[in-house]
This record gives C-alpha cells, structure tokens and sequence, in this order.
C-alpha cells in the first residue's frame, strides 16, 4: 500500500508522517519503492545520503538498519542499531534492530533484554519490525535450544498474530522433540495467588506485564512483593518460569530452587528441581572429557594390514563417520576399537559378552599438506590409557606414540552409561541386540549409576545420598532427568524399581476421578488411569500425550482407545492404530496393529488405502520384495485413484529408493533379504533431536517420516 501523509511513520515515532515528518513524505515514496523491489544496497546508499542532510531522523535510521541487514552487512546493522538506540533510546524499533542484531551475532539468549525494552516501548501496539523480531529471536532462540524463553516469545508473537502460523507450527515442533524432557516441551503453568490473603492485587499487578512480554519486570515485582510478604511458594515458582521465560537461565534456577525449598509436596519440589537441573550447563554434575588422539604413521599398507587383522578392532567402510564438511582425501581405512577380542558370532550373546566400544579410528594416507596418520575419536578420558595400549598392541613397530592429544568436548557419564556401544558380530538379530540393551540398561541403572559420583549431589553417588535427607529432594530430581534421557532414546524400563532400591517414594498411578484432565502436569499426564478415564477424557489425554510426543502415555491412552466399544466410530480410534504400529516394539507387532487399523477401516465403509501404504513402508523396511510387489500390486489396482494416493505412495517409494525424485526408476524392488542391526558406534554427537526450523531443508540423508492414516 502506498505512503501517505496517513500513513504511520516507519520509524517507530509512534505518530503519523503528517506529524512526524511531512517534508519528507516524497523521499520516504521513493524509498519504499526501491525497498518493494529488493534494491537493498542502492536504498541504503541513498538513505546515507539522506541522513547527511538530516541526521537522527528516525524513519532514515531505522530504514538503515533494515537495509544494512538485508544487503547482509552485518556489522554495518550492528553500528547502525547502535547510532538509532543511542539517538532514540525510547524507540520499539532501534530497540528491534538491535534485538535482532544480538541474536544473530551473539545467541537468543543475549537478545532476549533488547527484546523485551521493545516490547516494553511498543505499548499497545506491535510494528512490523516488532513482529519481525519476535519471530528472528524465537527462531534463534529454539536453535539454540534455549527452550522455555523460545517458547515464550514464539506464544506472544503466536497472539499478536493469530492469522500467522509460523509460531504456531516451530511451537508445535518444540512440544514434539523427544530429546528434550516432557515438562519442558509444555511449559509450566503459574500458580494462582494463594487465597484470602490481603496482597492479592499486589500478586495479580505483578504479573500484568506478561501480557506484553515483559518478563523480566514481571520476575522483579514478583521477588520485591516476596521480600515484603515473605517466601510465598507461588511468588517463588512464577518468578522462576518468569525468569526462565526472560532468558535468564541462572536466576530462574535460583528461584526454582528457592521454591523447592520451602514447604511444598515433594513431588512439586522434586520437578522444579528436575527443572533447575535441566537448566544447568552440566545437570548431573558428571561430564567427562572426551579425546582426539593422532598418530604418525610411517607405512601406510603394513599398518592397514595389521589393524584389519587385530583381534580388538572390527573394520568399516573407509568413509564411515565422513562429515559433509569435511575436506580432502577419504580415509584409507576406519575401525571400531573394542576393550577386548571380537565375538566370533551371536551365539550365547548377552550385554557381559560384547566387547565395548572405547573409540573408532580412521587411517589416512599421506596428503598434500599433510604426513600420513591414524585419527583415533570419541576416547573417554577414562579410556585413553586402554585404547593407547590396545593400539600398540594392535600396530606394534608400525604405530609410534601419540603424537598429539586434544579434547573435543564434555559428555555425561551418565548419559554414556545409558547408551552402551559395542563391536557387534556380523550374525547378530535385532532381536539379540534389543534383548542385550535391555539387560545392559537394567544393570547400567539399578547397578552402575547407583556407584556413581555426582556433581549435583555433592560428589555423593546417588546410593550414598539416598540416605541424606538434605538431598533426597535434589536425587528424585535426578532421578526424573535420567528418565526423560532413557524415554528419549525410546527406553521402556520402569524408573520406579530404581526409585524403590533407593528407598525412595515411588510415582503411583493418579486416579482421574475429580481431576481435569487439562489441567494435569505433563510430567504427570502418563500416570492417569486409562481404564478409569470417561471417553471424552480419553480422546483428550491421547491428544495431549500425542501433541507431546509422550510416547509412554500415547502408547498407554491409545491401546485403552482400541479396546473401547463405544468410541468405535471416534477418528481417533483409527489414528490410535497406527500409533500403536509406530510405537511398536518389532515389527511384527507393528504389522499386527496394522492389520486391525485396516479391519476397522473396512468396517466403518472407509478406504484401506492409507493403511496398505503403512503396511508397504513396513515390508520395505523388512526387505521382504514378494509383500512388496504384492501390495504394489493391489494399491495400483484398487486404490490409485484415490485422493492422496499416488503422492503418497511415489513418496514411499523415493524414500526406499526405487523412484528417483524426478519419478523415473532408480533400481528395482528389493529381493527378501535378513535384516542386521546397525552397529553401534561412539558418536561424537547426535542430531536426531534437533529442530527443523521452517525455513530449514530436511538434513542430507534424513528419511521423511512414514505417511500414517489420519495425517492429511
């Protein structure tokens, strides 16, 4: 729309150009029109001109910023949102500039102060660049994964807008990462004000500034109405999720802890705790170092010949654990390094047997830059004396000292506890490899992290603090930790055995009778009642726990669904289905689950399209190339002209690699063919949680998730 002396000012005055700066409407025009047709360099150079004659206008300097940043000169935006701040420091928008700047330069975290003196500026109104704040800082802030301030901004921005999804949808994404805790993906609720008390509008003044993001001031009224009336649990608790919503990890920590402390359920105390502890750099007080080690090599060939021959090592492509970044030659060579001799076979395999991983090697030749050498990642720095050994052993004469050994990074020892990596035999099952995790976990918990020192509970082990009431609050907490990680990597171990070889409180199942369901934690969702959920409190609960990606409560809720005669004709009983395959523990069952979906279809007179695709991404997964042709075959036939049909299934079928993306035939379908478990290797890090931002492309090799009945 074009300008007019009506029109508001783009600067940010908060009046319009008829009494803000009128004499300058006809260069205002131009500039808009040269901003509508993204000539980002040549408006800015034309904007300097201008300020020349008129400098400290605020239209000229927020109009720099903007195209400062849109020609990607970064610290040219930087110096610009500093001069408009300083000339206008009321201004919402120097105050956007320079919230959007700090993002991008220095984290969400660091912007989140800029962030809410805009929001502040703003009143009422929200600008343009405002809104376009919100959004930039919100994005950053979740890759960063500062989660609780994301979410925070994402939901004020998701209301100043409601026609914009955007927000909504990067919301929906956080609520769903399962490698972050339940409790966090749905952000606590406030506590009301205690009743009857004479404060009251004291409380409810306070919190009136969330409104418009203001979190901080909110947190700092809140801690001066606790200094006049006293440690009150509920001033305490909001001022922590107001801190925490602010970007101000280390106070809401301090708050969270404070509200711990006083006298609370335990349960409440135990989960701001677990809160605070996630908020933590390291949570368990328990990172270790972890090692690159270098080794020169002389002769290339021999070396190669002796490591693949070693008793300890077990070879692997030579590219494997290649980053797309990487630069230069592949590896000539990579090996698994085991503490001890490979397991001939899977015979009689359990998790005492397998050999641990303790790091895995890549052998390169000699570069131009650069003399031939044995990269050695991933060593613990427990380990670095055995795998030294277990490399001189292995390379003899050929293998000198280490020449050079750097640290890479900090990991939990806990989380390392709970993600055992071994040098599996070639014959080894899924079915061996999931029986020997699940024997390894039930040791590395009940038995292993019970022995092991914390930073969080003093240098205790969680044994020796279970009998300190003065950490008893601070070991549940933990406790919780350790169970939204082991839920995280998709764990069914029941966390309560752990709690009662403590001689801790057990979490009881709740009784749904009296609660609303709405209202109920999400830490805590998964302990209800299924059988005692009335059908609408049902439908509720699984949609929540789905929403959540809760995959314990989901699993829970929906098989209750299934098993439900009068919710026969919910769409919600068909969905349950196939979350039940999703979350099913083989495929077999998965199948199963499949097959009932399809039955339940047919009887409602619905289309079985959608579950003979499942079934055909599942035999696909299963190499099984008669199914696959047979349901290739009847989708073809029955199905093909249906709506949503053809798309879906040319998707399966890119994805397994049959089709190219183009449409045209990559191979032929696969012949039926066992399937072996992936080894299991020490990574450096893991992305499979990572956010997928919306302007994000899919990352390289990533597979698109498998089309499920009721998704479109």
């Amino acid at each position: 729309m074009a300008l007019d002396v009506y029109s508001p000012c783009p600067g940010g005055t908060g009046k319009k150009i008829r009494f803000c700066c009128p004499d300058f409407l006809a260069e205002l025009e131009k500039i808009d029109r040269m901003v509508e047709g993204e000539q980002y360099q040549a408006c800015l150079d034309l904007v300097r001109r201008l300020m020349e004659k008129s400098p400290n206008r605020a239209c000229l300097m927020a109009t720099e910023c903007l195209m400062a940043r849109m020609a990607d000169r970064l610290e040219e935006a930087q110096a610009a949102a500093a001069r408009f701040l300083t000339a206008h420091p009321e201004n919402p928008i120097a105050w956007a500039e320079t919230a959007i700047v700090t993002a991008v330069t220095e984290g969400g975290r660091a912007a989140m102060k800029p962030l809410q003196k805009a929001m502040e500026c703003s009143g009422r109104e929200i600008s343009g660049r405002v809104y376009e704040m919100l959004w930039t800082v919100g994005q950053v802030l979740a890759m960063d994964e500062e989660y609780p301030a994301a979410q925070a901004v994402l939901s004020l921005q998701a209301m100043a807008h409601g026609k914009d999804s955007r927000p909504v949808e990067l919301l929906a994404r956080i609520h769903g990462l399962p490698t972050i805790p339940v409790w966090v993906r749905e952000p606590p609720r406030l506590k009301p004000c205690p009743a009857d008390v004479p404060w009251q509008r004291e409380f409810e003044a306070a919190l009136e500034p969330l409104g418009r993001g203001m979190w901080s001031t909110a947190a700092d009224r809140l801690t001066a109405l606790a200094g006049k009336v006293g440690d009150v649990p509920a001033i305490w608790y909001n001022a922590a999720l107001m801190r925490a919503w602010g970007g101000d990890g280390p106070g809401a920590i301090e708050a969270l802890r404070k509200y711990a402390s006083l006298d609370v359920p335990l349960e409440d105390a135990a989960e701001a705790e677990a809160l605070a502890l996630y908020s933590s750099e390291d949570p368990l007080g328990d990172e270790v170092e972890r090692f690159r080690l270098e080794y020169a090599v002389e002769d290339v060939e021999p070396l190669e010949v002796a490591l693949s021959a070693a008793a300890c090592l077990d070879g692997l492509p030579a590219d494997a654990f290649r980053g797309e970044d990487e630069e230069g030659p592949p590896a000539k060579a990579a090996y698994l390094i085991g503490d001890r001799k490979k397991n001939p076979s899977a015979e009689g395999l359990s998790a005492q047997s397998l050999p641990r991983v303790l790091g895995f090697a890549r052998l390169y030749g000699r570069q131009t830059d650069r003399p031939a050498r044995l990269d050695v990642l991933g060593v613990k720095a427990g380990d670095v004396a055995q795998i030294k050994s277990v490399l001189a052993t292995a390379g003899g004469a050929l293998l000198g000292e280490a020449c050079k050994e750097e640290a890479t990074g900090r990991a939990s020892a806990t989380r390392m506890l709970m993600s055992p990596n071994w040098v599996l035999p070639k014959d080894t099952t899924p079915q061996q490899y999931q029986q020997a995790l699940s024997e390894d976990e039930q040791d590395a918990l009940m038995n292993r992290w019970t022995q092991l020192p914390l930073g969080a509970l003093g240098g205790k082990t969680p044994q020796d603090a279970a009998g300190d009431g003065a950490l008893r609050i601070r070991l549940l907490a933990a406790i919780l930790l350790v169970e939204s990680w082991a839920a995280a990597g998709g764990s069914r171990f029941d966390f309560n055995q752990l709690r009662a070889r403590l001689g801790l409180a057990t979490l009881e199942p709740i009784d749904p009778e009296g609660v609303h369901v709405e209202e109920v934690p999400a830490s805590r969702l998964g302990r209800l009642v299924a059988e005692k959920l009335s059908d609408q409190a049902l439908v509720v609960c699984y949609r929540r726990a789905i929403g959540l990606n809760a995959a314990a409560a989901t699993r829970k809720f929906a098989q209750e669904l299934v098993g439900r005669a009068t919710l026969e004709k919910q769409p919600e009983r068909l969905r349950a289905y196939a979350t039940l395959a999703r979350l099913a523990e083989d495929s077999d069952r998965a199948l199963g689950y499949v097959d009932q979906g399809r039955k339940a279809a047919e009887a409602a007179g619905q289309s079985s399209a959608s579950w003979d695709l499942l079934e055909l991404s599942y035999r696909f997964q299963r190499l099984e190339g008669a199914e696959v042709n047979r349901l290739l075959r009847h989708i073809e036939s029955q199905h093909l002209r249906e709506p949503g049909v053809a798309p879906a299934l040319q998707d399966i079928l890119v994805r397994f690699g049959v089709l190219r993306p183009d449409g045209t035939p990559a191979r032929p379908a696969p012949r039926q063919a066992p399937a072996e478990p992936a080894a299991a290797v020490p990574g450096e890090a893991d992305d499979s949680g990572k956010l997928w931002l919306p302007e994000s492309q899919r990352p390289a090799g990533e597979k698109p998730r498998i089309w499920t009945p009721g998704m479109d």
